[in-house]
């Protein structure tokens, strides 16, 4: 009996010494592990770049010539003929072609440009509005002066100067776009592709209109900036 109880209390320790190991064991290996991901992306800033051209097949940055006509069919003399100024590209920052100057010296006459907006980037992009602004600091997309008259003449007269005005003009055609005038427009699917190029006409007439007289003296006409707003996803309003 006695060897039987010495047996059964060795178990009963023995027991308790394995409860305890195994406890020891399972806080020995409880473990947590945590994942933070992070990323950042940084875009080349050559990605999407659109910029004008003076050639609508081959990437070229020279003065854009205007060309200078008359719609009337009127037969002047070679000092009475319409001429243009040559208009100049800068692309070293946002795009911008300046120096887009008529001279008209009567109704029935008009100039043209011709350039063109080139994808030189590395995606696509594409046109989401053509904006007519208005003159710097002035509420009028136009504005019409009279020149200063020389010694013992008049300037032309305000009347005059203000029917002329109306007569005079400027549109802006891009790629297959209709032709615009002052009213701003928003595109949808304009795409201009990597590599492509469009063909940008801007065009500045002095109408011959029936009914009309020319003004009475030399006036000035300033314009506001046209803006053609292009970007890297299409427009998808409905």
């Amino acid at each position: 009996m006695e060897k039987d109880r010495s047996s059964k209390i060795i178990a009963v320790i023995a027991l308790l010494i394995g409860i305890m190991a195994l406890t020891v064991g399972f806080a020995a290996f409880s473990n947590t592990l945590t994942i933070k991901p992070s990323a950042e992306v940084k875009t080349r800033g050559d990605l999407f770049n659109i910029d004008f051209s003076s050639s609508d097949t081959v990437f070229e940055s020279n003065d854009v010539p205007g060309t200078a006509e008359i719609t009337n069919g009127a037969t002047l003399s070679e000092d009475q003929l319409p001429t243009a100024r040559n208009a100049k590209i800068d692309n070293s920052g946002d795009p911008v072609i300046t120096d887009l100057h008529a001279v008209f010296t009567a109704p029935g006459q008009k100039v043209t440009y011709r350039f063109a907006a080139a994808n030189v980037g590395q995606i696509d992009g594409f046109l989401r509005k053509v904006e007519f602004k208005n003159v710097n600091g002035q509420s009028e997309k136009k504005i019409c002066t009279a020149k200063p008259a020389a010694d013992g003449e008049n300037p032309a007269s305000a009347a005059s100067v203000a029917d002329a005005c109306e007569q005079i003009t400027i549109t802006v055609k891009v790629g297959t776009s209709d032709e615009l005038d002052d009213d701003n427009v928003d595109f949808k699917g304009h795409a201009l592709t990597v590599g492509a190029f469009e063909a940008i006409v801007v065009t500045i007439e002095y109408a011959d209109t029936e009914g009309v007289q020319p003004a009475d003296g030399d006036f000035d006409v300033e314009f506001g900036d046209i803006m053609l707003t292009y970007e890297s996803v299409d427009n998808n309003a409905a």
